[in-house]
């Protein structure tokens, strides 16, 4: 095999073509959206340590190091405001690197710039219509300009709506709605709330009566926040005609009373992702085909809240490029990827799902439980928490960070090593 095309340049396609390229592969890379490098857009992202192990794998650590932050810690509180428990989120690497914060578009950009550095070709406003194999053995993506490329492997990077992933597998399940909208945005230093100024570096994660909210101070003093609401899909009318000012105050409504800066952050904000519908992908059945295969978002995806995602994306680019490397042919080489990646992805986002993980706490604190239904809408005219209920939560939630969700529960996640120079295939006896 001589010739990739990767088919999406957000994170898992440049690290993808970087990782193929070391292995000797000629890559095209074809984005769906403009190159807009001006642009800031979108949300935050936790790069953790397992996730920078696999760029340090390619050279390109550099790409997050370079444009974030560290972000060691995650700090859980209750809604009374009590810690529940600090987790690291990942030992730091040998080197003393810790697990990072960036702005997706910056580290998209960076990657891309990396990509491009090492001559590697990027389309911008390629976006994917089709794909086929061809009689030669060949495959062929057509995008929706009219053009065409043509080459021997077709990795699909294009996300939770994955052309490639509906060619290789057309009765592939769905993504997943997990009944939770997300918010996000961020906060200028000079209108941060002073109790937001300590401990930098530290995610402060909070159960509200009616949400869950996470909020970060940077190097500057500036804040980044997320809201996790349980709840119904946001519709694209209401996202369409909803103004910022609106979700606003709809924001402040919700955490009005909370323990905490939420309500005070959100009035001061800029507002960066608004009303966006929390999906996951449990599992596709077939990855590959002899000729294409999806990595990343588009094979599966744990929710958002996982901290994950862009790490097993990551992950996947650089084992798929090893076992191209050193597979004797291309159907080996996709076998190979599956077989190693498979049961560690999917391990992610059904943990994730079924809630063992931090999904257990948003469980009781929201209501999945009848006898524990806390949650009501701050405008439904429902009585407010009684003081009995508030204990018995909190005390829930206490037992289920000193029991369930330790250091030791999430550590197989952080300690995953990839060594670029080892072979992934098993060793011939003979």
């Amino acid at each position: 095999m001589k010739r990739a095309l990767v088919v999406g340049g957000g994170i898992a396609g440049p690290v993808a073509a970087m990782a193929l390229q070391r292995a000797g592969i000629d890559v095209r890379v074809f984005e769906a959206h403009l190159y807009r490098p001006d642009v800031e857009v979108g949300s935050w992202l936790t790069i953790a340590v397992n996730a920078l192990d696999a760029l340090d794998a390619i050279g390109a650590r550099h790409t997050v190091t370079d444009n974030g932050f560290p972000t060691p810690f995650n700090q859980l509180i209750s809604g009374a405001g009590t810690p529940l428990r600090t987790f690291h989120i990942g030992r730091a690497l040998a080197d003393g690197t810790l697990s990072h914060t960036v702005k997706r578009c910056r580290f998209s950009r960076a990657l891309n710039a990396e990509a491009a550095s090492r001559g590697i070709d990027i389309a911008y406003d390629k976006r994917i219509v089709s794909a086929a194999s061809l009689p030669s053995g060949e495959v062929v993506a057509r995008f929706a300009d009219g053009s065409d490329a043509v080459g021997d492997l077709l990795v699909g990077c294009d996300g939770l709506r994955s052309i490639v992933r509906s060619t290789i597998d057309p009765d592939a399940p769905p993504p997943r709605f997990v009944d939770m909208v997300n918010f996000g945005g961020y906060t200028q230093p000079a209108d941060a709330p002073e109790s937001t100024k300590s401990a930098v570096g530290t995610w402060h994660m909070r159960y509200g009566r009616h949400a869950f909210f996470g909020h970060l101070t940077d190097p500057i003093g500036g804040v980044v926040w997320f809201a996790n609401i349980p709840g119904e899909e946001v519709s694209a009318d209401v996202c369409a005609t909803k103004t910022d000012q609106a979700w606003r105050e709809y924001l402040i409504e919700l955490f009005r009373g909370d323990t905490g800066p939420a309500a005070e952050l959100v009035a001061v904000s800029e507002l960066e992702v608004v009303g966006d519908n929390v999906f996951d992908h449990p599992s596709t059945p077939r990855w590959h085909t002899d000729n294409m295969v999806v990595i990343g978002d588009a094979a599966h995806a744990p929710s958002s809240i996982s901290g994950q995602g862009a790490g097993m994306a990551i992950e996947d680019a650089v084992v798929l490029a090893q076992c191209v490397r050193d597979a004797a042919d291309l159907n080996d080489a996709l076998v190979a990827y599956d077989d190693i990646r498979r049961a560690r992805v999917e391990r992610m986002v059904n943990q994730v799902a079924r809630g063992i993980s931090n999904r257990l706490p948003g469980r009781l604190a929201y209501g999945t439980f009848p006898h524990l239904s806390f949650r009501r809408h701050p405008r439904d005219g429902t009585t407010p928490d009684s003081p009995i209920q508030k204990s018995v939560r909190d005390v829930l939630l206490r037992l289920a960070y000193r029991f369930l969700i330790t250091d030791t529960t999430v550590r197989w996640s952080y300690e995953h090593h990839i060594d670029w120079s080892a072979s992934v295939l098993p060793t011939n006896p003979n």
